[in-house]
């Protein structure tokens, strides 16, 4: 588990995510990797379709990190995630954009997090 401090320093049930994985490591680093290189510029994609007024869009990558926070266990940003899918959902963009600062903040702590796993 030492591997995985700077996760469960940033708030990670790291236990939780390893045993929806069937407890590999091996797989959950993959996951934890994946959603790195594949997400780590979501809050400005977001931003710019809240600034589009794309609520559809903005409610489905909430929704789609609401789901994958909880795979990798971080609750904090599941929570803000699915906060967000609820104002874009409701197309109150006006809610959208202090929620958005918060998911970014949450997410760029949780991305630096993920690197300092994914790199060592």
């Amino acid at each position: 588990m030492n591997r995985f401090a700077p996760l469960i320093a940033e708030g990670f049930d790291v236990a939780t995510a390893l045993q929806q994985l069937a407890g590999s490591e091996k797989l959950y680093l993959s996951v934890l990797a994946k959603f790195t290189s594949m997400y780590q510029d979501l809050p400005d994609v977001i931003r710019a379709d809240l600034e589009k007024g794309d609520m559809v869009k903005v409610r489905r990558d909430a929704h789609t990190i609401k789901g994958l926070a909880g795979t990798i266990g971080h609750g904090a940003l599941r929570e803000v995630a699915a906060q967000l899918e609820q104002s874009a959902a409701a197309e109150n963009a006006a809610e959208c954009v202090p929620l958005l600062a918060t998911f970014r903040e949450t997410f760029v702590r949780v991305i630096s997090a993920l690197q300092q796993v994914v790199n060592e």
